[in-house]
């Protein structure tokens, strides 16, 4: 499918914000200047309109994209999720139509925390498809198939059928934005992973990370130009 108008729409938490916390909190303004949704917009020519908020769960980075795309009869998008950790149940941001009390999800019964993920994520999947919106779907900075598990033994399952059309390079390990910024996406054996860093030892030679854990400006765009060849083929304007 090849769209004549084609806009980007982008949701997901602080990774995909633009935000960076050291040495100072950039404005909303700079996140928006700086993010991977701008930069991805920049290369490819488009329009972007993106709906992320730090600390956002996967409720609301679904939630925030079908409520938008409900409000308009447009269908001239390519969308982009970049769901966070399973854990966080939040709007995120200063305010929110779709909020929850607490950041993160507090339950010892880890069957619903993934039954309610799932659905979450195959909910969007199906909205998408059904409206014709082509898309893909991403990680921030957890790879959730191994949510508790060890690497390789794989417990958050979305099934081996159309999840591998959909989410970006799902059987790979390795294929978060983190590990974009880290330079070892899609490795099967990575030496720094977001989980097990710490800030003083964030750095690991590259520019593209900043001491927070989040990307920098440079991790941004580098964030853009490994998304760009996933995509470019949707926009009438590159073919």
């Amino acid at each position: 499918m090849v769209l004549k108008n084609m806009k980007l729409l982008t949701s997901g938490d602080s990774f995909t914000r633009g935000l960076i916390k050291v040495p100072t909190r950039n404005t909303s303004k700079e996140q928006a200047k700086i993010c991977w949704p701008t930069q991805l917009g920049k290369l490819i020519g488009c329009d972007v309109i993106n709906l992320a908020r730090p600390g956002a769960g996967i409720d609301y980075i679904a939630y925030s994209i079908q409520n938008y795309l409900r409000r308009t009869d447009d269908r001239d998008f390519f969308v982009i999720a970049a769901f966070s950790a399973l854990e966080r149940q939040c709007g995120g941001g200063e305010s929110s139509e779709y909020i929850y009390p607490g950041p993160y999800y507090k339950t010892e019964n880890y069957r619903e925390l993934f039954f309610k993920n799932e659905m979450i994520i195959r909910g969007l999947h199906s909205y998408l498809k059904d409206e014709g919106i082509p898309h893909f779907f991403t990680n921030s900075f957890v790879d959730v198939k191994y949510h508790l598990a060890e690497l390789g033994k794989l417990d958050f399952c979305l099934g081996d059928g159309e999840v591998n059309q959909y989410w970006l390079n799902w059987k790979y390990d390795s294929n978060t934005l983190y590990n974009i910024i880290a330079e070892n996406y899609l490795e099967p054996s990575t030496k720094y992973a977001h989980s097990s860093q710490k800030e003083d030892d964030f750095f690991n030679g590259s520019k593209y990370i900043a001491g927070c854990l989040h990307p920098t400006e440079d991790g941004h765009k580098l964030i853009a130009k490994t998304f760009y060849p996933y995509i470019k083929s949707y926009f009438t304007n590159l073919i």
